[in-house]
């Protein structure tokens, strides 16, 4: 349970960024996505305000697999959801867990969010910014290209197969979104 200016750093994120999505299937009853190993598998997009940059939920596709400098910007797809079929990212102590591959520029504020199962998720953290109060800990790891996330620092979690990025639209710029790697992969 998180106390003190942590939870209340979160409290105010939630209620600034209300741009929610669906978890992406992993299994929409169609063809399913070929694992991609370490890199998220499926990914949806919610667009907002721009769809031309953005064109719906497809859009997401941009995201999935190795780094190609192909992406989704963040500005019109303000939730990205992504899952990784065929295993987890799994939390290393001490070393970062997550690798967010980007393209463009490097601004604005995003929350990651973490979830096993797509129906609990929890804040793994914040970049390139994040709100006022929020602890160190909660910070991703800049290194350009690329934004590094721990999974054990923020709010601890083990297994990942899901992850939510959401924009806040309130907070100027947005990177846009290449791949997403976990540097510890555990395949089913």
């Amino acid at each position: 349970m998180l106390m003190g200016p942590q939870a209340g750093a979160l409290v105010l994120l939630a209620l600034t960024v209300g741009c929610q999505a669906s978890p992406p299937a992993v299994d929409d009853g169609g063809a399913a996505a070929p694992p991609q190993g370490p890199y998220a598998s499926v990914a949806h997009c919610t667009p907002v305000g721009q769809p031309e940059r953005c064109p719906g939920a497809a859009c997401g596709a941009l995201a999935t697999g190795r780094p190609d400098q192909r992406g989704v910007e963040l500005a019109a797809c303000g939730t990205l959801d992504a899952a990784f079929v065929g295993g987890t990212a799994v939390a290393r102590v001490g070393t970062p867990d997550l690798a967010i591959h980007l393209g463009g520029s490097l601004s604005g504020l995003v929350r990651v969010e973490a979830s096993e199962d797509g129906l609990r998720y929890v804040v793994a953290g914040f970049f390139p910014s994040a709100p006022s109060g929020t602890v160190p800990d909660c910070r991703a790891v800049l290194q350009p290209p690329r934004v590094l996330l721990d999974f054990d620092r923020c709010n601890s979690i083990a297994n990942v197969r899901f992850l939510r990025l959401s924009r806040d639209p309130q907070v100027g710029g947005a990177p846009t979104i290449d791949a997403i790697e976990a540097l510890s992969f555990s395949a089913r």
